[in-house]
């Protein structure tokens, strides 16, 4: 227990303070309990979702990575479900980019779940943008590590 509580802090720590990719997976029998990034409440338990964390706010590892990642899983079937999480800094790029937002509003239109921190988005300002764009904000530390304990869901950052 000690254990998954310890990874799954540094994890958090990695992803806010990272601008690059980090893999994550953690195994355990601990099951999501009042999970607000929940990537739908269909899926049984060989179903396999991912779920991407973008926090990174350099625009060509939005565009050309995190992005892309996101739409070949969905494009190729790679994924059950898929969920994009933008958290911290990507939140501010994605308020002032247009292309970016262009491909959001795609993956939302292709079934990808896609949510953001509200509380980094009222910190930036960028509230009703994001919720215009059909992103649902909602807290994400806590659900975000009941995910990575998840045997069924892979987590990505960027």
């Amino acid at each position: 227990m000690r254990q998954r509580i310890f990874l799954s802090f540094m994890s958090i720590l990695l992803m806010a303070f990272s601008n690059g990719c980090i893999f994550v997976e953690v195994r355990g029998k601990q099951q999501p309990t009042n999970n607000t990034l929940s990537l739908g409440t269909n899926m049984n338990s060989t179903a396999l979702g991912l779920a991407v964390v973008w926090s990174s706010a350099d625009r060509d590892v939005a565009a050309q990575v995190c992005l892309s990642y996101v739409e070949d899983a969905v494009k190729n079937k790679r994924f059950d479900k898929v969920a994009l999480i933008v958290w911290g800094p990507s939140i501010k790029l994605l308020a002032n980019d247009r292309e970016l937002q262009s491909r959001i509003e795609l993956l939302i239109d292709k079934g990808v779940k896609v949510q953001a921190s509200a509380d980094n988005a009222s910190s930036y300002g960028v509230t009703d943008s994001l919720k215009e764009l059909g992103i649902e904000l909602s807290s994400i530390g806590a659900p975000l590590s009941n995910m990575i304990g998840s045997d069924n869901t892979k987590v990505i950052t960027f």
